[in-house]
Formats: structure tokens, C-alpha cells, sequence
């Protein structure tokens, strides 16, 4: 499996536990929705691991009124339990289209069986 590959599984694993929208392709962003962006590498062990820095965003529709930021609470907390126990989470917006967002930074590593050229 590829890395790609990797992130897309995760991506849709994401999306059965939170019951949102999960897209990798800021080309198809549509809020409400999760996107996740592109990882830094940061750790390339060859033989034992890749580790990925991935920005995963929780977007509402624009503009940032009321109702659109009280669905970003009324799903944060189910966004960060998909991810991690514990994660600190920022409030801003996504551009392009200025959707109201939650942002945080997930670590994946992946390993070389899972991982072909």
C-alpha cells in the first residue's frame, strides 16, 4: 500500500466515526466537512517508519454566524474523540471561502508493511 493509500483509509475511517464528510482534496470542500491536509514528513526511517504531521480541519459553511459556529461545538468534541483522547484544537477559518473551522495537528506513522514502491 502507498502513503496515499495509508491517509485515504484513514481519511474514511475518520469519517465512520465522526458521521462527517471526509475529503483530502481541498478541490471538493463542500462544509460541512473535514479536510485534511497535506502531512509533513516528520521522520523517514527506512526499514521502520514514515511519521506524518497531518492538519485535520473541521469546517462549517460560510459565513461565520451563529448557527454555523454552534455546529462547529455541537461537533467538536465527537471530531476530537475520533482523533485522540486529547487534542488541542484552534479555532479560525479555512481559505479559500473563509469557513468558520476547528484545525489541529494529528500524528500518524506508518510502517513499512504497510508501505509499497
Amino acid at each position: 500500500m502507498s502513503l496515499a493509500s495509508e491517509l485515504d483509509t484513514w481519511a474514511a475511517d475518520l469519517a465512520t466515526a465522526t458521521g462527517i464528510t471526509v475529503t483530502r482534496d481541498p478541490s471538493t470542500v463542500n462544509p460541512p466537512c473535514i479536510v485534511v491536509g497535506m502531512p509533513s514528513a516528520t521522520r523517514v526511517t527506512i526499514g521502520e517508519d514514515v511519521a506524518l504531521d497531518l492538519p485535520v480541519s473541521l469546517l462549517a459553511p460560510s459565513p461565520g454566524d451563529k448557527a454555523n459556529v454552534d455546529w462547529l461545538l455541537d461537533h467538536l468534541v465527537g471530531f476530537v474523540a475520533a482523533l485522540s483522547p486529547s487534542q488541542t484544537v484552534d479555532a479560525g477559518t479555512y481559505a479559500p471561502g473563509d469557513f468558520p473551522a476547528y484545525t489541529t495537528t494529528v500524528q500518524l506513522h506508518v510502517t513499512p508493511d504497510a508501505l509499497t514502491p
